[in-house]
């Protein structure tokens, strides 16, 4: 691939990483690895397909709820570590975790983030912001505490580096496919680190394209609006208005709440009377394929 083309998949990574997903975010240019879902690919001149796994996975129990027939969102808050030792903890998970199993490994994936945000300047922020909403007591003791619980894990060399969100999202877990594509920075380490392997920077777009594809015709409700917004914003699929209106447009056809009157008559005035047409059938068949059985 061109120097200039892995340097533009850097910018957008690093978009990502910044967490440029809101209204004011800059636009990315089309690079070479961007991902055209199939479900769109009809309406995009010269668009070429790039194919999703064909077996979508199953969100593990108590992590999500119907929102439809089909359709679903994931709802799990947070890990589901008990007080005490995070290492151990994770010793525990780690037999399952090397069976395959990928909710085990998103679940050592959440103890290792909790760990790192608690051991790191991030605190200070957390700190600030519990502050503003008479929460610092409260947030000073469950800091102390996990200082205390994840000493033993940040020292272990093995287990704390480990690409345990990367590994879920490759073992199946829905909740690891969403963060795969939600979180380059837990994938691909730091600014340094893409910059001295921006191929991995392109291999992750790619892959992260398939699976919000893939879990959007699974019935997604995250993933639909993951492609939503990227398809407003550009990112890990290129900007395209009348995807991002057709998605959209299929988040409101499941719940009318789900995307603000603002959004979509923002989204409208780009469109032509053509374009608007193509996007409303797009949504029909996008609302077909994620949340009808």
């Amino acid at each position: 691939m061109a120097a200039a083309s892995l340097f533009v998949v850097v910018v957008v990574v690093s978009t990502a990483m910044l967490s440029a997903r809101d209204t004011g975010s800059v636009a990315q240019p089309d690079v070479d690895g961007a991902v055209t879902p199939a479900l769109v690919a009809d309406h995009v001149d010269g668009g070429s397909t790039v194919g999703a796994a064909s077996t979508a996975p199953s969100p593990a129990p108590g992590t999500f709820h119907a929102v439809g027939p089909k359709a679903y969102e994931l709802s799990r808050q947070g890990s589901h570590r008990p007080p005490g030792d995070a290492r151990a903890y994770v010793q525990q998970l780690l037999p399952r975790s090397e069976a395959g199993d990928g909710t085990a490994s998103y679940e050592i994936y959440l103890t290792v983030l909790e760990c790192r945000t608690f051991t790191s300047d991030r605190v200070d922020q957390l700190a600030q912001s519990a502050a503003l909403v008479g929460a610092e007591k409260a947030f000073l003791e469950r800091s102390e505490r996990l200082l205390r619980e994840c000493g033993a894990l940040v020292l272990d060399r093995d287990l704390y580096p480990g690409n345990w969100l990367e590994k879920a999202a490759l073992q199946g877990s829905v909740e690891g496919q969403l963060g795969y594509a939600r979180s380059p920075k837990d994938v691909l380490g730091t600014y340094a680190d893409i910059l001295a392997d921006p191929e991995r920077a392109v291999a992750w777009k790619h892959t992260a394209g398939q699976y919000l594809e893939t879990l959007a015709r699974s019935g997604s409700i995250d993933a639909v609006a993951e492609l939503a917004r990227d398809y407003e914003h550009g990112g890990i699929v290129p900007r395209d208005p009348v995807a991002a209106y057709a998605y959209n447009l299929a988040l409101q056809q499941v719940n009318p709440n789900y995307v603000s009157p603002l959004v979509m008559q923002s989204l409208d005035a780009e469109l032509s009377a053509d374009q608007r047409a193509r996007a409303r059938l797009l949504a029909n068949t996008l609302h077909g394929a994620c949340c009808v059985p």
